[in-house]
């Protein structure tokens, strides 16, 4: 089947938007999941320390929340050089 001239250059550049963006995902991805390793790696010995979080409850109702405990929830890591050695 033939596509029309008109149809063509809208095609291509959908196609090559299309790639550019799955390619940007996917290196996205990747990096994410390489820094968590290089930091680790690069501060051997380092310790990780929780320095901001909150409690997640099952739900936002306010019985549940009067009526169980949440659980913490560590929403920001440091990497430190670990315990104080004197």
């Amino acid at each position: 089947m033939l596509l029309a001239p008109a149809l063509k250059v809208p095609l291509a550049v959908f196609a090559c938007v299309g790639g550019l963006y799955g390619s940007l995902w996917v290196a996205a991805g990747v990096w994410d999941g390489t820094t968590v390793a290089s930091r680790l790696s690069a501060q051997a010995g380092g310790v990780m320390q929780c320095v901001d979080g909150r409690l997640v409850y099952a739900d936002d109702a306010l019985l549940t929340r009067l009526t169980t405990d949440g659980r913490f929830q560590c929403t920001e890591w440091k990497i430190t050089d670990g315990p104080d050695r004197r």
